[in-house]
């Protein structure tokens, strides 16, 4: 295992920083920055981190450069931000975009490497004495002995059991899968996230109407659900350009653009109940 020096990361640095840079120009939303950023984290997660301990000054500028670019589009580190950092990494079903925590991730892949140069049930000392050399963490090594029980990946399910329990969010059936364009998708998640637009009684209000209707697999439930995502994303836009640019469309320009949206995004099996309102 061999531990690198700030320096020696420098070009990872500059790579990403000249990756991030050749996207500004596209004007990207927040869903198509999400996406980009995840081919990022997704390059440093299946090779570098796991295998050499990345420290934790590299991963803070990674993470910063990654964060300001997803809420500001830009490639220097600010610190603005719209939802923590850390809650975008959660799994969605507990309210997060399931972006990968490069820390966790790292730590997950080091012990599971360290589990498998001592897989055997005599040589289990020495996996937990070289993770507790390398890391630190004693931790660590209780969490890889509990997830190597059980199945799937174990990288993964120890960095599951690193990022720890979060109570799950009821909003998550009408939130992600729901049939609406990726940003539709993100304004809904972050909508719910922040739950800065309403109070508390009409929060839970809202959010008991949007189940009842949402939740499921019924072809009535597909409706709701596409409908009220790409709803919620013109508004949000309408809004934006009132505020902004200050332009706004009628009504019934708005209405008829929605409509198109979804009969395209629809399912087959949805669509032509679709076509058969009156808009």
């Amino acid at each position: 295992m061999n531990k690198l020096t700030v320096l020696q990361w420098q070009s990872l640095i500059e790579k990403i920083t000249t990756k991030i840079s050749s996207w500004i120009a596209r004007k990207l939303l927040y869903a198509g920055r999400t996406q980009l950023i995840q081919t990022v984290l997704f390059g440093i997660q299946s090779y570098w981190a796991q295998l050499f301990l990345i420290p934790t000054k590299v991963v803070k500028v990674i993470d910063g450069i990654c964060r300001s670019y997803l809420w500001s589009g830009e490639g220097q580190i600010t610190k603005k931000a719209l939802v923590a950092w850390e809650r975008t990494s959660w799994p969605k079903s507990v309210g997060g975009m399931r972006l990968p925590n490069i820390r966790l991730w790292n730590q997950a892949a080091v012990a599971k490497m360290c589990w498998d140069l001592a897989n055997k049930a005599d040589k289990l000392w020495i996996t937990s004495w070289i993770t507790r050399k390398i890391m630190g963490e004693k931790n660590i090594v209780d969490r890889t002995q509990q997830c190597n029980s059980r199945k799937g990946s174990l990288i993964r399910q120890i960095y599951l059991s690193l990022i720890g329990d979060q109570p799950k969010v009821a909003w998550k059936c009408f939130v992600f899968k729901n049939g609406a364009t990726p940003k539709a998708q993100f304004i809904m998640w972050l909508m719910w996230v922040q739950q800065q637009t309403f109070s508390a009684s009409d929060c839970t209000q809202f959010l008991q109407w949007s189940i009842q209707h949402g939740k499921g697999k019924s072809q009535k439930a597909q409706i709701f659900k596409i409908i009220l995502a790409e709803y919620v994303y013109g508004l949000w836009m309408e809004r934006n350009n009132r505020v902004f640019v200050k332009r706004s469309r009628q009504v019934k320009s708005m209405a008829k653009e929605l409509a198109n949206i979804i009969i395209v995004r629809a399912q087959p099996s949805i669509r032509n109940i679709l076509l058969s309102y009156k808009y």
